[in-house]
């Protein structure tokens, strides 16, 4: 069994190997793509999926003194 930075982790897709903070910076450095890298596409939701906030507005707390005196 092993544990720690070195190991493996299992996702859905499988199994992938995880990357020492080390390993990481070295890939940055020299230019190179990290190994494991998953692509991630831009979702741009629709405005009409927004929901409207339900609670009120917090006041300030110079706002709160005012409505306490």
């Amino acid at each position: 069994m092993s544990s720690g930075s070195g190991g493996s982790s299992s996702t859905s897709s499988g199994t992938t190997e995880v990357l020492s903070y080390e390993e990481i910076a070295e890939c940055i450095s020299s230019g190179s793509k990290p190994r494991n890298i998953v692509a991630v596409p831009n979702v741009v939701l629709d405005a009409t999926l927004a929901s409207k906030s339900a609670l009120p507005r917090r006041p300030k707390p110079w706002e709160h003194k005012q409505v306490q005196e």
